[in-house]
């Protein structure tokens, strides 16, 4: 808007100086002098053009000053399109993590023996054995949701493929299709073995290896019982939220990946991890693909996955393969480690 301002008072002064010039050069010339009559109507024809000018300048300062005045207001409006749309963020990001507070692993205590009374007060010699219930929340829980799904894949992947495992892990045994009567009674024996020990062991392939490995070998914990009433809702709110900064006409590029950044900051790696397996078996597969969104390959919203958190299925390589589509930047920077080793080297 300056440059119309400019431009506008350089054409007056060029104006006025060509008028100028006009009638100071024909007063001083000897043949226009002997014409005196011939001047006044220059003047009179200066007078004009100048009116002209100055109308037009005018118009053009005029409508400078408005159009100044709308891009104010415009900007006015996009800066509070864009503090709703931060605060929004905020919000968003506030009930994230009230929804992983609500996520909790459950797992029984040692049994303890008590005293059995009769209805009339009398003290029998019968004892009852009974078992306190703990509940892991937050982070905590979301670390042995991690163990449980890699509990499951030792247990059965020799007999299923992943994407069956996860639908077991997020079901839970009784919500899972397609399973076949010998493999469903296989892991019925293994649920009734972790919760309660001194239940015969399963006559399953390596079992008291994969139990040697497993942090349920001395904690009786509820297995296999499912999780998408918790984790449904988390995985929804937290796509509306990565999806939302990602479109959002409001954030430039470097501000998109600033805000999601802050969004991973509040995501251990067992979390990352976790959303990336609710990808790879199929149930979030809005979160990534060549011709769709690229949540974690332009985005980076698995950047922190650790090896030992995701090699139990696959490898970085393997990984690298599942996205083949990436560029070699994206490649470079998917994993958090790789740039540390950069860094370090």
């Amino acid at each position: 808007m300056k440059k119309i301002l400019v431009y506008s008072a350089v054409v007056f002064i060029i104006a006025l100086a060509l008028g100028y010039g006009i009638v100071f050069l024909y007063s001083i010339c000897p043949i226009c002098s002997e014409k005196i009559s011939g001047f006044s109507k220059v003047g009179d024809a200066f007078a004009g053009l100048s009116a002209i000018v100055l109308s037009a300048f005018a118009i053009a300062v005029t409508f400078a000053a408005f159009w100044i005045q709308y891009k104010a207001n415009q900007d006015m409006l996009r800066n509070n399109d864009k503090m709703q749309a931060e605060r929004q963020f905020y919000e968003m990001l506030g009930i994230h993590r009230e929804n992983v507070e609500k996520i909790e692993f459950s797992y029984l205590g040692s049994e303890n023996e008590t005293i059995n009374l009769s209805r009339d007060g009398h003290t029998h010699l019968g004892y009852e054995k009974h078992s306190q219930i703990f509940h892991d929340h937050g982070h905590k829980a979301l670390r042995w949701l991690l163990m449980e799904l890699k509990f499951i894949y030792n247990v059965m992947s020799n007999k299923v493929k992943f994407a069956k495992i996860y639908e077991i892990f997020f079901e839970g045994l009784n919500g899972t299709s397609g399973i076949i009567q010998s493999e469903k009674n296989d892991i019925q024996k293994v649920i009734d073995f972790v919760q309660k020990p001194s239940i015969k062991k399963p006559l399953i392939q390596n079992f008291d290896e994969i139990l040697k490995r497993s942090p349920f070998k001395d904690n009786r914990c509820l297995i296999m019982q499912g999780h998408r009433d918790v984790l449904n809702s988390y995985y929804r709110h937290l796509y509306l939220i990565v999806k939302s900064v990602v479109t959002s006409k409001f954030f430039e590029e470097k501000e998109k990946i600033a805000y999601l950044k802050i969004l991973r900051a509040q995501m251990t790696s067992e979390e990352q991890t976790l959303l990336f397996f609710n990808w790879y078996s199929g149930y979030g597969k809005e979160w990534e693909s060549k011709k769709g969104n690229r949540f974690f390959s332009k985005y980076r919203m698995v950047h922190n996955m650790d090896h030992q958190d995701f090699e139990f299925v696959l490898s970085e390589e393997q990984i690298y393969s599942e996205l083949s589509y990436m560029t070699y930047q994206e490649k470079k920077n998917f994993f958090e480690f790789n740039q540390r080793k950069t860094k370090n080297a």
